[in-house]
């Protein structure tokens, strides 16, 4: 009687300890270990549920692995295509600029020719924008890390912009701190991520409104909003509006790739910070948010 309470007493005790490497293993598959195997004996309580664990970490461990070559395949494809693509569209703005300053030409040719100069850059403009993303979505993307003052940077970019930001008709509302706000950043990056967050509020603004440009320094982390209120009906989420070639203005009454939403997060996110859409109403808020130094 006394032995066959200490064998099953023995066989509780490597039944529950086996059941705790069990659930250990379901952890590591939750953190991402996609290699280590759990190895029982045949003759476990838990082999059968060991095996198919193993199955199914070695059916993740495939699909990840396939997405990322499918990835990696897209990356590719669409560097390629974009270098591909650059040559010839170099040489024919080029002479297209050598066909502009030509003499005696008809207006109406004349006109035609500007029309086409607009409409290569803008092909130019579609095509860096989808290298810049291929490499930003491969990692593969050069960053020039160094301390930068985001109120000088803020202001720079809005005056570079000051043509476009007057022809608008828009009422800018700036809100920025005296003193100056440091991060460690890639200016040249950073610069295009506020570039593009205050292109996408001047095209889609209703027309009059205002436009609000605001920097707030928190305890470790400082945030450039830009809110302004849309000339459209926003039927989509923050999530699908950060989608690659995803525009608001689904009529496509202005110009724009689609792209310079996800550029400006693709950017953010390469240089260490976030970048989050809140839409309410007819109200369309970006906020960037980057950790700060002293």
């Amino acid at each position: 009687g006394v032995y066959l309470l200490l064998r099953y007493l023995r066989g509780y005790e490597r039944t529950i300890s086996e059941w705790g490497r069990l659930m250990d293993h379901i952890r590591k598959i939750r953190n991402g270990d996609m290699e280590t195997r759990l190895d029982v004996a045949a003759d476990s309580d838990i082999f059968p549920a060991a095996q198919d664990l193993n199955d199914i970490q070695e059916g993740m461990s495939l699909a990840v692995s396939e997405r990322v070559k499918s990835e990696r395949m897209k990356v590719e494809l669409i560097t390629n295509v974009s270098h591909d693509l650059k040559t010839p569209l170099t040489s024919i703005i080029s002479y297209l600029d050598l066909l502009s300053k030509e003499e005696g030409l008809p207006e109406r040719a004349n006109e035609y020719v500007g029309i086409l100069v607009q409409k290569a850059e803008r092909l130019k403009n579609l095509i860096q924008d989808l290298f810049e993303l291929s490499r930003a979505a491969s990692h593969d993307m050069a960053l020039d890390m160094e301390r930068i003052d985001l109120v000088r940077l803020t202001r720079q970019v809005l005056a570079d912009m000051e043509e476009p930001i007057s022809d608008s008709g828009l009422a800018f509302r700036i809100s920025m701190p005296d003193e100056p706000v440091y991060t460690v950043s890639d200016g040249g990056k950073l610069y295009r991520v506020l570039q593009n967050l205050i292109s996408n509020a001047l095209k889609y603004s209703l027309q009059g409104s205002r436009v609000f440009v605001e920097l707030v320094r928190g305890e470790n982390e400082a945030s450039i909003v830009i809110k302004n209120t849309a000339n459209y009906e926003m039927d989509f989420t923050a999530d699908e509006i950060l989608q690659r070639f995803t525009r608001g203005d689904r009529s496509r009454s202005t110009e724009g790739s689609g792209l310079g939403l996800s550029i400006a997060k693709s950017f953010t996110e390469a240089c260490g910070g976030r970048l989050g859409v809140m839409i309410d109403g007819d109200q369309f808020k970006a906020e960037v948010i980057l950790s700060t130094e002293v």
